[in-house]
């Protein structure tokens, strides 16, 4: 009864969210002004990343954890995708193998959709072409979630202003934003692993180590 209860809410959330990311989708189309329609697209683009635990969690039993490699690819797939970036820019998820209780995952799922939205807005300017590489990782006792781009330095871009949510969203997990900037950016969230139970892969199985 327990297990059809919670596969139950996590439907119900997951078709909540999909009708939420259609109507600004739709909203959006009758927007002249291109900084409100960005302004929605953006926030479809976070609910997105809210969406795909619950896509992932779908079925499961409860006091389950989230594969990061496969959620932040689904992320990475869904902003290329809705971004339109073709060959221009690519998006790599590097293979951390760091696993996350949901509520910790679904935080930093939000704050590295920040972290891509922040670099897609800056650092390719006029066209020009790169890339940017994701990863997330367990290390001494502690998570990291890295964006790093190789695109014009935060310096340049007055990427700084727009970490604000990343900022407020980290305090969730007990964690710190940091921004870096040299030859390319690097955007990076620190904070303490929690305890982390059976991981759910993509597909809704059980990860494997």
């Amino acid at each position: 009864m327990k297990d059809a209860l919670y596969r139950e809410v996590h439907h119900r959330v997951r078709n909540n969210l999909q009708v939420i990311n259609s109507l600004l989708t739709l909203r959006s189309r009758g927007v002249p002004d291109p900084e409100t329609r960005a302004v929605l697209a953006e926030t479809a683009d976070r609910i997105r990343a809210i969406g795909f635990v619950h896509d992932m969690l779908h079925g499961q039993a409860d006091q389950v954890a989230i594969e990061m490699d496969g959620y932040l690819q689904s992320i990475v797939t869904s902003l290329t995708q809705s971004h339109g970036l073709g060959e221009r820019i690519r998006i790599s998820v590097l293979p951390g193998g760091a696993a996350l209780p949901i509520q910790d995952a679904t935080v930093a799922g939000m704050i590295g959709t920040e972290g891509l939205l922040n670099a897609l807005k800056h650092a390719f300017p006029d066209g020009r072409p790169g890339t940017i590489e994701v990863l997330c990782k367990q290390e001494d006792g502690q998570y990291s979630l890295t964006v790093c781009d190789n695109g014009v330095g935060a310096s340049r871009s007055g990427r700084e202003s727009g970490l604000a949510i990343a900022r407020a969203l980290a305090t969730q997990v007990s964690g710190k934003i940091s921004l870096e900037s040299g030859r390319g950016t690097r955007f990076e969230l620190l904070f303490p692993a929690p305890n982390v139970q059976t991981p759910v892969a993509p597909d809704g199985g059980v990860a494997t180590p």
